[in-house]
Protein backbone atom coordinates (compact mmCIF):
# COMPACT_ATOMS: atom_id res chain seq x y z
CA UNK A 1 0.00 0.00 0.00
CA UNK A 2 2.79 2.38 0.88
CA UNK A 3 4.33 2.05 -2.58
CA UNK A 4 1.02 3.04 -4.16
CA UNK A 5 1.22 6.47 -2.49
CA UNK A 6 3.66 7.77 -5.08
CA UNK A 7 6.27 7.08 -7.73
CA UNK A 8 9.29 8.22 -5.72
CA UNK A 9 10.34 7.98 -2.08
CA UNK A 10 9.74 11.72 -1.67
CA UNK A 11 6.21 11.50 -3.13
CA UNK A 12 5.34 8.52 -0.94
CA UNK A 13 6.71 10.19 2.18
CA UNK A 14 4.79 13.38 1.46
CA UNK A 15 1.54 11.51 0.80
CA UNK A 16 2.00 9.41 3.95
CA UNK A 17 2.56 12.50 6.11
CA UNK A 18 -0.53 14.12 4.60
CA UNK A 19 -2.63 11.22 5.88
CA UNK A 20 -1.93 12.34 9.44
CA UNK A 21 -2.13 16.12 9.10
CA UNK A 22 -5.82 16.38 9.81
CA UNK A 23 -7.19 16.14 13.32
CA UNK A 24 -9.06 13.01 14.31
CA UNK A 25 -12.30 13.23 16.23
CA UNK A 26 -12.45 11.92 19.78
CA UNK A 27 -14.78 9.18 18.50
CA UNK A 28 -12.25 8.09 15.85
CA UNK A 29 -9.41 8.05 18.38
CA UNK A 30 -11.48 5.96 20.78
CA UNK A 31 -12.33 3.48 18.01
CA UNK A 32 -8.66 3.23 16.99
CA UNK A 33 -7.52 2.70 20.59
CA UNK A 34 -10.16 0.06 21.29
CA UNK A 35 -9.44 -1.82 18.08
CA UNK A 36 -5.72 -1.73 18.78
CA UNK A 37 -5.95 -2.71 22.44
CA UNK A 38 -8.47 -5.48 21.90
CA UNK A 39 -7.21 -6.77 18.53
CA UNK A 40 -10.47 -5.94 16.74
CA UNK A 41 -10.85 -5.10 13.07
CA UNK A 42 -11.15 -1.37 12.38
CA UNK A 43 -13.23 -1.38 9.20
CA UNK A 44 -16.81 -1.61 8.01
CA UNK A 45 -19.22 -4.37 9.08
CA UNK A 46 -18.78 -6.31 5.83
CA UNK A 47 -15.04 -6.58 6.36
CA UNK A 48 -15.53 -7.53 10.01
CA UNK A 49 -17.89 -10.33 8.98
CA UNK A 50 -15.38 -11.61 6.43
CA UNK A 51 -12.59 -11.65 9.01
CA UNK A 52 -14.80 -13.45 11.52
CA UNK A 53 -15.79 -16.05 8.91
CA UNK A 54 -12.13 -16.78 8.10
CA UNK A 55 -10.81 -16.86 11.66
CA UNK A 56 -11.73 -18.47 14.93
CA UNK A 57 -11.87 -15.24 16.88
CA UNK A 58 -14.20 -12.29 17.11
CA UNK A 59 -13.18 -9.27 15.08
CA UNK A 60 -15.49 -6.79 16.80
CA UNK A 61 -17.08 -6.19 20.20
CA UNK A 62 -20.07 -8.25 21.19
CA UNK A 63 -23.20 -6.75 22.66
CA UNK A 64 -23.70 -7.08 26.37
CA UNK A 65 -26.59 -9.32 27.23
CA UNK A 66 -25.72 -11.12 30.41
CA UNK A 67 -23.65 -14.18 30.96
CA UNK A 68 -24.22 -17.87 31.32
CA UNK A 69 -26.76 -17.19 34.04
CA UNK A 70 -28.99 -15.07 31.78
CA UNK A 71 -32.31 -16.33 30.42
CA UNK A 72 -31.18 -15.59 26.84
CA UNK A 73 -28.17 -17.89 27.27
CA UNK A 74 -30.24 -20.71 28.71
CA UNK A 75 -32.78 -20.47 25.86
CA UNK A 76 -30.21 -20.25 23.03
CA UNK A 77 -29.62 -23.40 20.98
CA UNK A 78 -26.29 -25.01 21.83
CA UNK A 79 -25.05 -24.71 18.22
CA UNK A 80 -25.56 -20.94 18.38
CA UNK A 81 -23.62 -20.65 21.61
CA UNK A 82 -20.64 -22.54 20.22
CA UNK A 83 -20.38 -20.36 17.10
CA UNK A 84 -20.39 -17.13 19.02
Amino acid sequence: MYHRLGETDAERQSAYRALFRSRRTARDLTAIREATNKAWVLDDDRCKAQIKAKTVRWSMPLGHGGGIKSAAFRKAPKSMILTQ
